[in-house]
């Protein structure tokens, strides 16, 4: 649900809180930057840094959307090349796209400044196995975490979790409970390789259903849903989770 609209804002609406909270601040890396949504919301802000992702189609539309601020910089390159000082890294729908998690989160960690009040790394990652579906497999997903497995990697590779929030449940993890089943498989291409498909993931909408999805997005049905989901931000039962971790 990545690219599910709704959805999206109520994640940025979650980074506000986070930024509100920890003090959050940049530089930034957006490490999988795909077309550049959150590098966008963060730019608005006043937020510099840089946003770096390996598809060429992909970085061609984030620099074309974020070519009206000259302190960020999009560059196409392999996230594990990358070699930086950044008080704040973005790891959105990425992690579990990479053959070697293990080692990006400890080179991601590397990046992280050491100075007080800094180091965070802010992630977003599919939970829960039984939640697989016919979408991970659209996107290019290579795993879903359990909610103790992914807390567990993320400390045995230099991290503190501060925050563990499932963005999910119960609202968007019933839609797309349903959706999945009403659909079954969408325009799955089986032959592709997971590269290839995490490649074009950014680009492609497991969710667009033509003008249906246009009447789901109006944003009058969504805040009072954004206020039930609040309340749920704790559980581990929902399909996608919101971490907040710290350089240890």
């Amino acid at each position: 649900m990545a690219n599910f609209q709704p959805m999206k804002e109520y994640m940025f609406s979650l980074l506000d809180d986070l930024i509100a909270k920890y003090k959050l601040r940049p530089p930034f890396l957006d490490a999988g930057c795909g077309i550049g949504d959150v590098v966008l919301y963060l730019a608005q802000k006043g937020w510099y840094g840089k946003a770096i992702d390996f598809s060429p189609e992909a970085i061609a539309i984030a620099k074309q959307n974020l070519k009206q601020f000259s302190e960020i910089t999009v560059e196409k390159k392999d996230i594990f090349s990358e070699r930086g000082t950044y008080s704040t890294i973005i790891l959105w729908d990425t992690l579990e796209h990479t053959e070697n998690d293990r080692e990006l989160l400890s080179i991601l960690n590397q990046n992280l400044t050491t100075q007080e009040g800094g180091g965070f790394l802010i992630l977003s990652v599919p939970t829960n196995k039984k939640e697989w579906r016919w979408d991970d497999e659209f996107y290019g997903h290579q795993r879903r975490y359990e909610p103790e497995e992914i807390k567990d990697l993320l400390s045995q590779t230099g991290y503190l979790v501060r925050e563990y929030w499932d963005f999910t449940f119960p609202i968007f993890w019933i839609m797309r409970r349903l959706y999945t089943w009403i659909l079954k498989d969408k325009t799955l291409k089986r032959d592709q390789k997971p590269e290839e498909l995490t490649r074009k993931s950014t680009l492609n909408d497991a969710w667009d259903i033509g003008w249906m999805t246009q009447i789901v997005n109006w944003k009058i049905w969504w805040k009072p849903v954004f206020f039930l989901q609040r309340n749920f931000k704790k559980t581990t039962l929902g399909h996608e989770a919101l971490i907040l971790a710290q350089r240890a």
